[in-house]
């Protein structure tokens, strides 16, 4: 699973893994768009992550 960023700039960064994840997560804020990318075996689902504390507490 990828994770992406978008700040309330427009900058666009991503996570693939675990730490970048953490790191993602620990730096967005209340404006920032989060998203998880999940592949699939044809295709690729796209999640917004609307509550950052619980993902924050999943990734530990």
């Amino acid at each position: 699973m990828t994770l992406i960023r978008v700040d309330a700039k427009g900058v666009v960064t991503q996570a693939t893994r675990i730490t970048e994840k953490r790191t993602l997560l620990a730096q967005a804020g209340p404006k920032d768009l989060v998203l998880a990318a999940w592949p699939g075996q044809w295709s690729q689902d796209v999640f917004l992550v609307d509550d950052l504390k619980t993902a924050r507490e999943e990734m530990g």
